[in-house]
């Protein structure tokens, strides 16, 4: 019957299983996979010799096609039956590191069953790679049981769950507009992320990198590295996510810019960045302003570069302040409109206009550049009109 405990002689090994002998003319089949709860058998001689006297259990008995299934391991209790009635989803759990892989760590947690440990779950505050960076083969460790799919017979571990999640209290670590110290730990072209502590990471937009720059790039403000104050402007800790603020250190300079930086207020400016529509200076190591290209002072300029480089100092006069855009406009034609004409003359000279020529732009071959000038020389360009003082032309201010 089935269930019953029986003996018999090995007589043949295969590929697949070993026959047993009961009595004569009957013999029963073991299967490799009813062999060993524990471990993969290839081949039966792994387990069996030929002639050896053992014991079995009957697994089913098909009468019609006079076939009998024998179990080896079933004299032994089946260890995921053993597992699942002693452990349950949150128990701790110790065991040996069997195997590690891309993904994650196998762990031993009784004889026959294991666990595994996804490298999510590891930590959660070291990025791991790969789970080697941290553990080798044998290695004893502690674990909590996150779940057991009971189908597939799979327990999934997890190492971090030991330890409260560091996101669970960053509302109160972090709270909005308070002031910490951080290290730039990556550069985007959209801004800076700074680590707070090991795995609290928050992330300065470019746009609260300064008060007073247009910044192009974090780059230009810190390097990855620098250990640079910040003040918490956001916390969404559902999503891990913490917005930081760099400019917010400082007070909003610009309510303070309006009488220094009022229209009719003459400066000078050193030309930080050249753009085709004109340029931005640095207006007294503190803030940046711009001059149109048709407020430069030259009147046949295509482009600022054809009479200008970075780090030309201009005498300029504010035509716009705009706070609420953050704007300073500047021009040089507004300073020399009321100047002896022997300065303006001076500062022509000392910017001649050296035009783009076709060739340069079109990168054509030199042996037809003659023939491009001449061609753009019978085109009629026609300079933007200027803007009256009170109007000034639309520029721009980081």
């Amino acid at each position: 019957p089935v269930g019953k405990r029986v003996r018999g002689k090995v007589m043949s090994l295969t590929d697949y299983g070993a026959f047993v002998e009961l009595e004569p003319g009957v013999e029963g089949l073991i299967h490799v996979s009813e062999m060993s709860w524990t471990k993969k058998i290839k081949h039966p001689s792994k387990m069996l010799e030929m002639g050896a006297e053992i014991e079995c259990q009957v697994l089913e008995v098909d009468a019609r096609s006079k076939r009998i299934s024998l179990g080896l391991k079933q004299l032994e209790p089946d260890p995921w039956m053993v597992f699942t009635d002693k452990y349950k989803p949150g128990d701790k759990v110790v065991g040996k590191v069997r195997s590690l892989t891309d993904y994650g760590v196998f762990v031993g947690i009784e004889d026959g069953v294991d666990g595994m440990v996804h490298k999510s779950d590891i930590s959660w505050t070291q990025r791991v790679n790969h789970p080697s960076e941290l553990f080798q083969k044998d290695d004893k460790v502690e674990a909590v049981i996150l779940n057991i799919n009971h189908d597939e017979k799979k327990v999934s571990l997890g190492i971090k769950q030991l330890e409260p999640d560091p996101w669970s209290t960053v509302d109160h670590k972090y709270p909005v507009g308070s002031r910490h110290d951080g290290k730039v730990r990556n550069l985007t072209a959209f801004g800076a992320f700074i680590e707070l502590e090991e795995g609290i990471d928050g992330l300065v937009h470019i746009s609260d990198l300064s008060w007073t720059r247009r910044v192009q790039h974090p780059s230009e403000i810190m390097k990855k590295g620098d250990k640079v104050p910040v003040i918490v402007l956001h916390v969404d800790a559902e999503n891990r996510k913490i917005s930081l603020g760099h400019k917010q250190v400082l007070d909003d300079p610009w309510p303070m810019y309006h009488e220094r930086f009022r229209v009719g207020n003459e400066k000078n400016g050193r030309i930080v960045r050249m753009l085709d529509r004109g340029v931005v200076v640095d207006l007294e190591s503190e803030v940046e302003g711009f001059v149109p290209l048709n407020q430069l002072g030259k009147k046949d300029l295509e482009k600022p570069d054809e009479a200008f480089k970075a780090g030309d100092i201009l005498n300029l006069r504010v035509i716009e302040f705009d706070p609420t855009n953050r704007r300073i406009v500047l021009s040089v034609d507004a300073f020399f409109k009321d100047k002896d004409r022997s300065e303006l003359e001076k500062f022509l000279a000392a910017h001649p206009t050296i035009p783009t020529t076709v060739a340069e732009v079109a990168d054509l071959p030199a042996a037809k550049a003659d023939e491009a000038e001449a061609v753009a020389e019978d085109t009629a360009i026609v300079d933007a009109p200027e803007p009256a003082l009170d109007e000034p032309a639309e520029g721009e201010v980081s």
